[in-house]
């Protein structure tokens, strides 16, 4: 029998490729949008039947929501980096969300802002490498199903909390040339959730909802320590005071005042929701609509934030006023999403769709809940201007006395001999934030994405599976942002002065126009396709082919890719001819989507104007609230450094060009591998994995204004030094799915990560902009750029075991472990640039200097539950992380020094010169292990 399809012209050409196959026919087609390739390397995760295992750490990104993403922990070749998991040493913003056939990511910068609970997921497939052409562009994939409703009812309620008391002691935290010091400490995680599902109409109508609510909240202790000085002879024979430095930590020792104790918090919450209805008309099609997101909001009134994309604590040093300090966070992930699947001609052929809409909405408020918005409106701490003091150098840092009062005792101590001066001496503050805010800001990005794939059974010259999908995107980024007060106030190094910054433009010479707030729209349109051939040449010999094309245009088509091809090629060999053993090799090109991150900073005009103000008199900062608009200008001297004719004001503009030769990121791919099922149904793999970096997009600063995005080393940017990325890795693993109360997953790696781009963040600095990035923003900065990168760890050993152990009375106890270790990093020596400041001059070979000590973790769970008839199960459960409590060192302050200093291209440390200064901080630790944390959990399932 064949297809009943008419193609006109061709029907002699390729009916044999229509012929239902005689062998092979029961086999079911590639379910899903993807999931067609028999050489992917990753797993299909049920979170249920990991739920032994101790995967979610109070403290870790996604922990408190107990999200999906860190189930890619579990597997080689994947680690934590700042903003999620790194898959073979790509950054984790570079990964691909899929949920429910719909990419959930933040189109702005990449990261999963929706941290679904592993609560609400049916099946997680994650594809370290090898992913499908299906999924289109990108790292890392995950492609997430939510749990449905069925024919019998099901509903489950849980609760944890992590005491703040049983967190072990934390390493005290490091602020130099300061009086004030913060520690935080956990005051408590708490989450509570629920889900239910069943029928509507048995066998044709279900549904499935769920929600949960997860607080954190961290103890911020602040104090006032006094700086310690000892004398000391020079060599002229006279006596002269010098930091009295604390050799563990390489920073000045320090005395704690009296009465100078205080704590504040840090506080969010986060929410999440889901809602889905199936509708199964017949055995063969099925049609679902669900909608789903989360909601994260911390900070506000006298509490403080958390980072919406780091998820750490949003403040690090409690320098300022609460008014200044504080903020409001809040980041919304909505997803609705239609889906729908249809076998036809006899099960020969399958239909997958789906059609979605995520909105991400991120906005920063002031603490009493204005937002952008507002900065005209008396009464409200939008209206206030931030006010940074900042004053140092020759002239000395201000005393803390300038700021707020101290209690007799403190002062004493601050004033040791009587002097005025040892205020500054012992007790000085080098920044203090007052007034407002600062920066506030609202973006809401729109992503409506559709998605289809054909799959067909065919033959010719063997069997055939064959696909053909298209999809498309438009993603929209509102961007609106402003300083509070209309202006953000800095005092000069130098003291006597304020920077008055404003967005605006000039109209004429010295002529300012001046903005409230400036807003940028930009859109990406996006459009893929691709075909693929599984073939089946004889039994257990398989070759695969795909051709995947895509194009995409952002920023009104300033920014074109037009052209993005990426074949992929595959053979695999199963000897045993039964499924239970493969040999196989690969080999792709693939293409990284561009993130709206780049039109938005690069592609959009922003001006900006600064002005230099005397400090005094009608220009008064010390009341910020009084300050709207900054210091009046006929208060402004010369800008030394500002183009004639406008002498009082100094515009700039960060518009960028394009090359008109870009191309789109890519990367190659080679992957060898095998894998064997032993008895048990454990499986043993072996895998060899080279990704290289083929060209990235980044921009390059000029000091004339403005910039240029291109290709590094390619086109309009060839004077740039071309991007690298080089990645191998060697894993073994061993898997043994959750089956008879048991479940086991181990691996070691062996990797080397070598280049000069580090992907879409700056992990030395925190930056996340895609494509936008510090790195080749000026072609002198490249010597000594190229070697190990942050993300380089040799080896890798993953253990994780579960174990479930039935009772009789209906008792089951439940055992799990984990332990990672994870060797060290490298770490570089780093100088100062005069014009782009410290930090930014590899004095050495990147990564050449040493290497961080190996981490090691171990996780354990102890659970006890009971079976109480009618399907009804109790259950509680501890969870202890970090278990030795080690604190091991994670980085080392990687600045030899401050000074202005030239790469020594090839050198070693004995080629340093005499007479630098070196940082007594150098290969200090400024990084640890996140201490012990305990959770326990309530459940019940009926």
């Amino acid at each position: 029998m064949v297809f009943p399809l008419r193609i006109p012209l061709a029907a002699s050409l390729v009916g044999v490729f229509l012929a239902t196959p005689s062998a092979h026919a029961d086999e079911p087609l590639p379910s899903g949008l993807g999931e067609g390739s028999t050489t992917r390397w990753g797993e299909s995760l049920d979170p249920a039947g990991l739920r032994l295992l101790p995967l979610s750490a109070p403290e870790q990104r996604g922990g408190p929501a107990r999200s999906f993403e860190n189930l890619a922990l579990l597997l080689p070749g994947t680690q934590a980096d700042l903003y999620g998991v790194s898959f073979v040493g790509t950054s984790s913003p570079e990964n691909t969300f899929f949920v429910d056939g719909i990419r959930v990511g933040n189109p702005t910068y990449g990261i999963l802002q929706m941290p679904l609970s592993m609560e609400f997921v049916e099946r997680a497939d994650i594809t370290v490498i090898g992913a499908d052409p299906a999924f289109g562009r990108g790292g890392g994939l995950y492609d997430v199903t939510t749990k449905s409703g069925g024919n019998q009812w099901h509903a489950s309620t849980w609760g944890g909390l992590a005491p703040g008391a049983l967190e072990g002691e934390r390493v005290p935290k490091i602020f130099e040339g300061t009086v004030i010091h913060t520690d935080p400490r956990l005051d408590g995680v708490r989450d509570l959730g629920g889900s239910v599902g069943g029928p509507i109409v048995k066998d044709k109508l279900f549904f499935f909802a769920g929600g949960s609510l997860a607080r954190r909240r961290y103890r911020l202790e602040r104090s006032l320590r006094a700086l310690s000085w000892t004398s000391e002879i020079d060599e002229f024979g006279g006596v002269s005071l010098v930091p009295e430095i604390d050799p563990e930590t390489g920073t000045q020792k320090k005395t704690l005042l009296p009465n100078s104790q205080s704590t504040q918090f840090a506080q969010g919450d986060i929410g999440q929701w889901i809602g889905k209805l199936t509708y199964r008309p017949s055995k063969t099609r099925e049609v679902s609509l669900s909608v789903f997101g989360t909601f994260a909001g911390s900070g506000g009134g006298a509490v403080h934030p958390f980072n919406t994309a780091t998820e750490g604590i949003g403040v690090d040093n409690l320098n300022g006023e609460q008014t200044a300090l504080g903020r409001r966070e809040t980041a919304l992930t909505n997803a609705v999403v239609l889906r729908g699947t249809s076998l036809f001609a006899r099960g020969n052929a399958r239909l997958d769709a789906a059609l979605g809409w995520v909105r991400s909405q991120n906005e920063t408020l002031a603490a009493d809940g204005s937002g952008v918005f507002d900065i005209g409106r008396e009464g409200t701490l939008a209206h206030v201007p931030r006010m940074l003091w900042r004053r140092g150098g020759a002239i000395g840092a201000h005393p803390i006395v300038d700021f707020e009062d101290l209690t007799t005792p403190a002062i004493t101590a601050c004033v040791p001999t009587g002097q005025p001066s040892d205020l500054i001496l012992n007790c000085p503050v080098s920044s203090y934030a007052m007034g407002g805010p600062g920066l506030l800001s609202r973006s809401t990005a729109d992503r409506i994405e559709g998605r289809a794939v054909v799959s067909l059974r065919a033959r010719g010259l063997g069997e055939h599976r064959i696909r053909v999908g298209i999809d498309f995107e438009i993603a929209t980024l509102s961007y609106v942002r402003g300083y509070s007060g209309a202006v953000l106030l800095q005092e000069a190094v130098n003291g006597g002065f304020v920077h008055n910054d404003r967005f605006g433009y000039l109209r004429g010479p010295d002529s300012p126009v001046v903005f409230d707030t400036v807003s940028t729209r930009v859109t990406s349109y996006a459009a893929g396709g691709f075909v693929a051939d599984t073939w089946r040449i004889l039994d257990g010999l398989v070759a695969e082919a795909s051709l995947r094309y895509d194009a995409q245009v952002l920023g009104g088509g300033k920014l074109a890719l037009p052209f993005m091809l990426a074949p992929r090629a595959a053979i695999s060999w199963d000897p045993t001819k039964k499924g239970r053993a493969r040999v196989f090799a690969t080999y792709g090109m693939r293409y990284q989507a561009v993130p709206l991150d780049v039109a938005a900073r690069g592609l959009s005009k922003e001006s900006k104007i600064s002005s230099l103000h005397t400090m005094g008199g009608r220009c008064d900062v010390n009341e910020p609230e009084d300050a709207y608009g900054g210091c009046p200008a006929d208060t402004a001297i010369p800008f030394q450094t500002s183009a004639e004719p406008s002498t009082m004001s100094d515009p700039r503009t960060s518009q960028a060009s394009i090359d008109p030769e870009i191309e789109g990121p890519a990367y190659h791919q080679w992957v060898v591998g095998g894998e064997v099922v032993v008895p048990l149904g454990v499986r043993l793999g072996v895998v060899y994995v080279h990704d290289q970096l083929l060209r990235t997009i980044e921009d390059t600063t000029f000091f004339t204004g403005g910039g240029l995005v291109g290709n590094p080393g390619g086109g309009a940017s060839a004077f740039m030094t071309p991007a690298e990325r080089v990645y191998d890795a060697l894993s073994i693993s061993v898997m043994r799915p959750f089956a008879s109360g048991f479940v086991g997953v181990a691996s070691y790696t062996l990797s080397s990560l070598r280049g000069n781009y580090e992907g879409f963040f700056l992990s030395r600095t925190g930056q996340l902009d895609p494509n936008m990035t510090r790195a080749f923003d000026a072609p002198k900065l490249d010597a000594n750029g190229t070697g190990p990168l942050p993300g380089d760890h040799t080896h890798s050993i993953k253990l994780y075991a579960g174990k479930e152990v039935v009772l009789p009375a209906g008792v089951i106890l439940e055992a799990g472990a984990g332990y990672t270790g994870l060797s060290g990093s490298p770490y570089s020596a780093l100088g100062a640039h005069p014009s782009f400041g410290a930090s930014e001059v590899y004095y050495l070979p990147r990564g050449s200097v040493g290497l961080t000590p190996w981490v090691h973790r171990i996780d354990a769970r102890l659970g006890v539950s009971a079976l109480l008839g009618k399907g009804l199960r109790l259950g509680a459960n501890v969870e202890v992380y970090n278990l030795a409590d080690s604190r091991t060192p994670t980085a080392y302050d990687e600045n030899y020094t401050y000074d202005t200093v030239l790469p020594i291209e090839g050198g070693t440390r004995v080629e340093i010169p005499e007479g630098i200064k070196k940082n007594p901080r150098y290969e200090k630790p400024v990084a640890f292990q996140a201490p012990r944390q305990v959770r326990f959990g309530l459940r019940v399932d009926y």
